[in-house]
């Protein structure tokens, strides 16, 4: 006997990169003939995702309400759900869903292995919750290495920490049409520099203006696009330091973009200039299946992913490393495609959804049976 059934708990509220990850592992899951049991925030993206690819769907109301009842109700609501499904194992993302997923299995006869997910960029808190949380689970999937070392650190059994990387379905990117996003946005013919995720500082948006303005300075011509959800208070900051450095004609916000592919298809170079998290890191993914031309920072899991041969990595908040690399790339097109062939054939070997989805029922596999279950 083998284990073929998974509940996974999520308080994912918005669209970003874990939330990503569950879905693309429970599609190739069920591709391979799991059941998969979602319990997350009804009519939220990943509530929404989740019932495009097939996995049925439970609700956890109010996981990220101010109501403080509503998630001592959620216990009681995982507890009934591992009582009536009676899955083979239990798979909490972050914090939250892992300890309520921890004292639902206190109230369950049922008790199948607890599996936590964490990719969080900030060390664990020390404190007796965290102990408790941490050694409530059976196994901890890590997303990088270094959020392994930061387990390690806390004191948490090796024996239990699995690392795990993000993984993309490339397909969909190897299609994207430039002409078709240059039409849609009315882009001009100018080199292309684009970064793909939200306007929020850690995205390290206003190191790639200053690097844009040292290029202006050095007459390298570029524009740079942003492509991501806005956040008010942060791109209104940033376009008073454009409008400081009079570069507006250089620097689009794009807004959220529906076809990554396009966007992808359309640039020169890909930039990742953030100053931290990064813990997944979906947009190098993106960009290396792509076959783009990648500068990026070195934060986060990006350089065990990215090297020399497949991109060029800077230190960040660095503005005039990130213009030297982009001023290289962009005045050496055979560079450029060298490194993103190199980029995509490094995704073919190692970053692909149905590699991700095989380690991943591994791990199940493992901590099921190391808890006693019969193979």
């Amino acid at each position: 006997m083998q284990p073929k059934k998974v509940l996974k708990i999520s308080d994912a509220w918005q669209w970003f990169a874990e939330a990503e990850q569950l879905v693309l592992n429970s599609r190739a899951l069920i591709g391979h003939g799991w059941e998969v049991h979602v319990a997350c925030q009804p009519e939220s993206p990943l509530w929404q995702r989740c019932a495009q690819i097939g996995a049925q769907l439970h609700p956890l109301p109010g996981m990220r309400g101010p109501n403080p009842l509503s998630r001592p109700a959620n216990i009681w609501r995982i507890y009934k759900l591992i009582d009536r499904l009676r899955p083979d194992l239990l798979h909490a993302y972050r914090s939250t869903p892992h300890a309520l997923s921890a004292l639902a299995l206190g109230l369950s006869e049922h008790q199948p292995p607890l599996v936590r997910s964490r990719g969080a960029a900030q060390k664990i808190k020390r404190h007796p919750l965290n102990r408790w949380l941490y050694h409530s689970a059976d196994a901890i999937i890590a997303s990088s290495t270094r959020v392994a070392r930061d387990l390690r650190a806390f004191g948490v059994d090796a024996a239990k920490i699995q690392v795990l990387r993000g993984a993309v379905d490339p397909q969909a990117l190897h299609r994207g049409s430039a002409k078709n996003f240059v039409r849609q946005f009315k882009i001009d013919d100018r080199p292309r520099v684009g970064i793909l995720g939200r306007i929020a500082e850690v995205k390290g948006h206003r190191y790639a203006i200053d690097a844009l303005d040292l290029l202006r300075r050095r007459g390298v011509r570029a524009q740079l696009l942003c492509a991501g959800d806005p956040r008010p208070r942060v791109q209104h900051k940033l376009e008073r330091q454009i409008a400081g450095l009079a570069v507006q004609d250089q620097v689009r916000f794009l807004g959220r973009v529906d076809n990554v592919a396009d966007f992808l298809a359309s640039l020169d170079v890909l930039l990742i200039a953030s100053i931290g998290s990064e813990t997944i890191s979906r947009a190098l993914l993106e960009g290396m299946a792509a076959g783009c031309a990648i500068v990026a920072t070195e934060v986060g899991v990006i350089p065990e992913i990215l090297n020399k041969n497949n991109g060029l990595l800077i230190a960040p908040q660095n503005r005039q490393a990130i213009a030297q690399a982009l001023e290289l790339l962009l005045k050496q097109p055979q560079k450029r495609q060298q490194l993103g062939q190199a980029a995509r054939q490094k995704i073919q070997r190692h970053y692909l959804l149905q590699q991700h989805a095989q380690k991943l029922a591994s791990i199940y596999h493992l901590v099921w049976r190391g808890d006693g279950r019969t193979t």
